[in-house]
């Protein structure tokens, strides 16, 4: 993240239809049961400012035909997600941020594919012009248990991590 005297935004889009796709990935992945067409669709835009950036993410993803007695389907998420953040950079190596992220399902594929959400706060530290990141996150978790995965529970997570070269 680095500090932007003048505005800036960045906006991004890109839409993919693998028709009669053999795999979970489309090309990659475990073999599905049977073809399938997977439509997906992802937007970004991030703006910032001074210190200041606001971003955000959106997917859609849909598979068809849909057939949830074939169990390699259910491996193929099918519905819509989101992510937004705010952050604020200061002194050039601190960033504190917050973010909200949730995945949710089709309607008809509430009792095979889970509802996600997190809120989450964040600091990073840069190292080195911004080629070295190290990232504390804490967040809470709501999951939503469904048919094919009964033992989901809400929770607490935290994350420590690195980054190099970034």
């Amino acid at each position: 993240m680095e500090y932007e005297v003048s505005p800036r935004l960045s906006i991004g889009i890109t839409y993919s239809l693998n028709q009669r796709a053999l795999r979970v990935g489309g090309q990659l992945g475990k073999p599905l049961g049977s073809p399938a067409d997977i439509t997906t669709l992802i937007t970004d835009a991030i703006f910032k400012y001074r210190g200041w950036a606001v971003s955000g993410e959106a997917f859609y993803r849909i598979i068809h035909p849909y057939n949830p007695s074939d169990v390699s389907v259910l491996s193929i998420y099918s519905g819509y997600a989101w992510n937004l953040q705010a952050s604020k950079v200061w002194h050039k190596r601190h960033e504190a941020s917050l973010r909200w992220t949730e995945v949710q399902p089709l309607h008809t594929r509430r009792n095979f594919q889970a509802f996600w959400r997190t809120r989450a706060v964040g600091y990073s530290y840069y190292l080195k012009g911004h080629r070295i990141k190290a990232q504390l996150y804490l967040g809470i978790d709501d999951r939503t248990a469904t048919l094919s995965l009964p033992g989901l529970r809400n929770r607490l997570s935290a994350l420590f991590q690195v980054e190099f070269g970034i």
